[in-house]
């Protein structure tokens, strides 16, 4: 991905239709099942960049426009607090039904 393109493999995507799912929700129980191992896949893959004693914080990627692992690690926390928010209030709905 864009926080790991050491190799220059990461190719941008296109705004918004590349960064959206088709389909609003997945469209079974094993749909659901990827997109929650896909969470977790990516989480861990931060997490491990942000352990590395290698990487710096805040040096800029060469491939990018003055990002830093800093500010895309704090990028997902703030997108994964928001999805969390949602689901929380998906919750007290159902509970309520």
């Amino acid at each position: 991905g864009f926080i790991d393109n050491y190799d220059g493999a990461y190719k941008e995507l296109d705004w918004p239709g590349d960064y959206w799912p088709k389909d609003p929700a997945p469209s079974d129980s094993e749909g659901w099942d990827q997109s929650i191992e896909g969470f977790h896949i990516a989480r861990k893959r931060i997490e491990e960049l942000i352990m590395d004693p290698s990487r710096e914080l805040t040096a800029v990627f060469p491939w990018s426009e003055g990002q830093t692992l800093l500010h895309e690690a704090l990028l997902a926390i703030e997108h994964t607090a928001y999805h969390l928010g949602e689901l929380v209030e998906l919750t007290v709905v159902l509970a309520d039904h």
